[in-house]
């Protein structure tokens, strides 16, 4: 960088961040492969929501440095980040029938925040690629349920 950020600002929500995304799904990995015969192991979903809490606890203090720092704008793009990413730690943790809704939440969340940012950052509307993937795979399995229970 040209003019290097204060590590408070930049670590937690540019490194900390994915790195707690990948701890979830690595730990959430090795418990699949070891909780079969290793006894005692916890279910791998307790792994993916710690490491999504951790992920979400980054976001929030990024959201609270920005605060301090009156940076507006960050603040809403951490803030939306951080409650779509509790949304999906929800639904990890809840399983079962809020499965669908959960991820209907956090498509419809993290798709209309990404708009709402995008307009006021760029000007032009975007749709994020991961929303739209959830969303899609919300809808197929709606239908696909739909269409087995007729």
């Amino acid at each position: 960088f040209i003019l290097p950020p204060d590590w408070e600002e930049f670590d937690p929500y540019y490194v900390y961040d994915p790195f707690a995304l990948a701890m979830a799904c690595v730990s959430c990995c090795i418990a699949g492969l070891i909780s079969k015969h290793v006894p005692g192991v916890p279910s791998p979903h307790l792994f993916l929501v710690f490491g999504l809490a951790v992920l979400v606890l980054c976001q929030l203090w990024a959201t609270i440095v920005a605060i301090e720092r009156r940076q507006t704008h960050l603040v809403l793009e951490y803030f939306s980040r951080a409650a779509c990413n509790s949304i999906m730690a929800a639904v990890c943790l809840r399983q079962g029938t809020w499965l669908l809704k959960g991820l209907a939440a956090y498509a419809a969340l993290n798709m209309g925040s990404f708009l709402a940012l995008s307009v006021w950052f760029w000007r032009s509307p975007d749709v994020p690629a991961s929303g739209m993937a959830i969303l899609v795979l919300v809808l197929i399995c709606v239908g696909a349920r739909a269409w087995v229970l007729r």
